[in-house]
């Protein structure tokens, strides 16, 4: 996951573009109507556009590295005064030099050519950094509200899920029906139900956890399916890849294989086979369907919606459905980052 704030999506390329094509359309209109040569109208245009591009990568580098990650306010207000200084003097020079001017004395005196510098090119590139960065502003402040509310929402569907009384009520029957008949079965299932109440506890309050944390979690949970349901759901786990320092957001694979519980109820003649596929970025989960006659809406479930919310505002990934009339699949990309270790530690 890139954590940065002013990583550029496609929707500021596609503003950066538009402002580059309708500035170098009216750069040419205005050349066009003082008489400037073609030749050099053209250069000017290019110079312009390359130095907005720049200033742009610039600015947002000083941003994440000097303002937001190492608080050096002073450092990066010089270093953009003499970016802009350096920028500004060598577009003037290569304007100079593209109109076939003198540049002999362009150098003297060197506080005109500081000046020089700074007012060519400031002007020039305020707009669309005030364009860029205010966008970039409100739509990390709408993120971080809305992940913010989501992580409420997930919170608090994990904690009705810990003392859903429809689900203890069960799974209380079951272990009641095994005590007299199995009672070592009935030792187990208390003991797995127990590990999985305590792991949702212990992972509501985080973004993500390691995959070999979840995957344990979820054989807990399909153990307690597969002796309330008997033989209803079948489950295949295949692990094609290294599970160390690798991620996942926390409950992601359980909500997945609930919304597929929850969702599919075997038949007489046909059982519900559920394929759990891990490889080295991501998981695929596939399971024949059942005609519950349940719209493709109700059968992402709000679980999966909210997860998928998640994934986006975390990690800039989405989940990946494909939902046909005999099977549903499900992609959740797998998170390698080594910045979440300290969250994951803590």
């Amino acid at each position: 996951m890139n954590n940065s704030v002013f990583v550029f999506n496609r929707s500021d390329y596609r503003l950066i573009i538009a402002y580059l094509i309708i500035s170098s359309i009216w750069l040419m209109f205005k050349y066009i109507t003082q008489g400037i040569y073609l030749l050099e109208s053209l250069i000017d245009v290019f110079k312009f556009c390359v130095q907005i591009i720049i200033a742009l990568f610039f600015f947002r580098w000083i941003i994440e590295v000097y303002i937001l990650e190492q608080k050096k306010y002073i450092f990066a207000l010089v270093t953009s005064l003499i970016f802009l200084i350096i920028l500004g003097c060598t577009t003037y020079l290569i304007g100079l030099l593209s109109g076939g001017e003198n540049i002999s004395n362009f150098f003297k005196p060197l506080d005109e050519f500081v000046i020089k510098g700074f007012t060519t090119s400031a002007p020039d590139v305020a707009l669309p950094l005030a364009l860029i960065f205010g966008k970039k502003f409100f739509e990390n402040r709408l993120n971080t509200l809305n992940l913010i509310n989501i992580q409420k929402e997930s919170k608090l569907r994990i904690l009705r899920a810990q003392f859903d009384p429809h689900f203890l009520f069960n799974s209380l029957n079951t272990i009641d029906a095994l005590i007299d008949y199995e009672p070592q079965k009935a030792k187990k299932y208390l003991s797995k139900l127990s590990s999985l109440y305590r792991a949702l506890t212990t992972n509501s309050d985080e973004d993500i956890m390691p995959l070999v944390e979840e995957l344990s979690l979820v054989e807990d949970y399909i153990y307690l399916i597969q002796i309330r349901f008997e033989n209803d759901y079948k489950f295949n786990i295949q692990v094609d890849c290294e599970l160390e320092n690798k991620y996942i957001l926390s409950n992601a694979l359980q909500i997945t294989v609930e919304n597929i519980i929850k969702h599919n109820k075997a038949k007489r003649d046909k059982k519900i086979e559920v394929n759990i596929i891990i490889d080295e970025s991501k998981i695929i989960i596939t399971n024949n369907k059942t005609n519950l006659n349940h719209s493709k809406s109700e059968r992402i479930g709000t679980g999966l919606k909210n997860l998928n919310e998640r994934y986006t505002l975390l990690t800039d990934k989405r989940i990946l459905v494909n939902d046909t009339n005999n099977s549903f699949k499900i992609t959740l990309p797998l998170i390698k980052s080594e910045k979440f270790n300290a969250n994951i530690d803590n």
